[in-house]
């Protein structure tokens, strides 16, 4: 039996994906009362938006430098109104949240107060980040990893770790193998394949195939080597996107010796 082994950046099962990188109906559910909340916050800001251009239209003449206080009020009510919903959380292995906080630019965030200084002697003070559409993830240091939270539910957790997650996956595989490239499917899951490039190890020269899903759990495909050396591949795998194994399913030729082609499936 070579291995299909999931391995996830989540540190509970609180989002999953399938093969096919779709999320679970308890995805769903999470991700459908993060949007009736985000939903509940955005008629709540749209409505003090109304009022404070009503009010605005009175007290000031339609110039630039009006139009541009009216949408610094808007912008602070959001905000506000942000911060007084409850926002959906979720835990994770990674521990780095510098690159957290590269990915989340990556995706248009910016952080409210950043300071080198208070991170390096406060590790645990938290990192807001907001986007132009007034979205919100909060990073706080956790015992174990980092714990991301947003008002607008899950989604916005599942799109950080997605672009975490494809970040590591390229760094790591261009680092140690060779030909890598990389294609999106129609369902939007992320198809990674590259060669290793040291053809003396034993059992064979890996060939690996990472699909990165929606949620950022990728399912990992080793095959072209035999015995359990998949295992470490996927260990390093694992660890460099700061993802643990959640299930080791092994197959026949997991049990061949160097010589004799091994498959190991991963999802993380």
């Amino acid at each position: 039996m070579s291995n299909t082994t999931t391995v996830s950046p989540y540190e509970n099962d609180t989002t999953t994906a399938d093969v096919a990188g779709f999320t679970t109906a308890t995805s769903d559910v999470v991700g459908a009362v993060g949007s009736a909340v985000g939903a509940t916050v955005g008629m709540a800001g749209a409505a003090v938006g109304a009022s404070i251009v009503g009010a605005a239209s009175i007290m000031m003449e339609e110039t630039e430098e009006g139009r541009e206080a009216v949408e610094r009020l808007k912008k602070d009510r959001r905000r506000e109104a942000l911060q007084a919903a409850k926002p959906t959380e979720l835990g994770l292995h990674i521990t780095d949240r510098g690159s957290l906080v590269r990915a989340a630019e990556k995706l248009g965030y910016r952080p409210e107060k950043i300071s080198k200084t208070i991170m390096k002697v406060d590790k645990k003070s938290s990192i807001v980040m907001y986007n132009d559409s007034g979205k919100q993830l909060i990073l706080a240091a956790t015992t174990g990893g980092v714990a991301v939270s947003s008002p607008q539910g899950i989604q916005p957790i599942n799109a950080l770790v997605r672009q975490h997650t494809i970040a590591a996956a390229k760094q790591h595989l261009a680092l140690k193998y060779k030909d890598v490239t990389a294609k999106v499917a129609q369902n939007g899951v992320l198809e990674i394949q590259a060669k290793e490039r040291d053809t003396r190890k034993s059992g064979g020269t890996a060939q690996v195939k990472a699909l990165v899903s929606v949620d950022g759990q990728v399912e990992i495909d080793v095959s072209c080597i035999k015995g359990s050396r998949c295992e470490e591949i996927v260990k390093d795998f694992a660890d460099a996107v700061g993802a643990k194994a959640t299930t080791i399913k092994k197959k026949e030729v997991f049990w061949q010796l160097p010589g004799e082609s091994t498959k190991t499936k991963v999802k993380i």
